[in-house]
């Protein structure tokens, strides 16, 4: 028993033996493990290497830091035009955002007659003809808008942060945005309201839901509220003065509803373009 054991054991031995020789490349008995450590011809090209990387880093920055500056400058003046053609199209869009009650479509020109007294004030009499098409007031205040949003998260976020929250933004989300916002202007126009309160207090309430869906941030929560806020208030005196009497609160609520919605779609395409 003990002589076929060992003869079972040698031919198991000599089989493993015979398919390892089979595996093994013919010059591995002569050098072994050493082909797989690090030698000095090695480490000499790994030097050659890190001595050629270093020359390419160093010869490259000037003619990258050119052509980055030249794309930074092409993609802000496409930014710019976006933001001017973007600002012609919504302000077009409003003339259909009213009640047919209390709220009139001439409301939210209101910033458009803003723009308007400080291109006066700064032109005096010798206003270029250029800025005299309502177009042009139209797509100002489209790349003013665009440029709010992105300008207040570099002042109250961090830029790494801002770039975080801003990633969220995309072409497809800025599509959606706009798709409601005309179901809103038809839902507001088409619709029987009991009266201009309701409308502008049921639209305030879709712009709520529309941001929790589209956006969900606080920083554009906030930062949308502070800037229409700040151009109801900048536009209050245009109220009394085209009306010639006290200005509702329902009017009050159209008009922050809209520029609320407004800055929420600029703000998005602002840091779609500009992050």
């Amino acid at each position: 028993m003990s002589g076929s054991q060992n003869r079972k054991s040698s031919d198991k031995i000599f089989k493993s033996e015979s398919i390892s020789s089979l595996t093994k490349p013919q010059l591995f008995s002569l050098y072994d493990e050493d082909i797989t450590n690090p030698t000095e011809s090695n480490s000499l090209y790994q030097i050659i290497n890190d001595t050629k990387l270093k020359n390419t880093q160093t010869e490259s920055p000037l003619h990258s830091d050119n052509s980055t500056l030249f794309q930074k400058l092409i993609h802000f003046i496409f930014s710019v035009f976006v933001l001017g053609v973007s600002g012609i199209v919504y302000l077009e869009i409003s003339q259909n955002l009213h009640d047919n009650h209390q709220l009139h479509s001439s409301f939210t020109s209101k910033p458009v007659i803003v723009i308007n007294k400080i291109i006066k004030w700064i032109f005096a009499d010798n206003i270029p003809t250029i800025l005299k098409h309502e177009w042009i007031i139209y797509s100002i205040e489209g790349i003013l808008f665009g440029s709010v949003i992105p300008i207040l998260d570099l002042i109250f976020l961090q830029k790494s942060q801002a770039q975080l929250k801003n990633g969220d933004s995309s072409l497809f989300g800025i599509l959606r945005i706009v798709n409601a916002m005309l179901g809103v202007a038809f839902g507001i126009r088409k619709l029987d309201w009991s009266s201009s309160l309701q409308a502008s207090s049921v639209w305030g309430l879709l712009n709520i839901i529309m941001w929790l869906f589209f956006d969900g941030t606080k920083s554009l929560l906030m930062e949308s509220l502070l800037a229409s806020l700040g151009v109801t208030i900048s536009c209050l005196q245009e109220f009394q003065n085209i009306n010639y009497q006290n200005w509702e609160i329902s009017q009050f609520l159209y008009f922050e509803d809209f520029y609320f919605l407004g800055f929420l779609i600029f703000g998005k395409l602002g840091r779609y373009l500009f992050f």
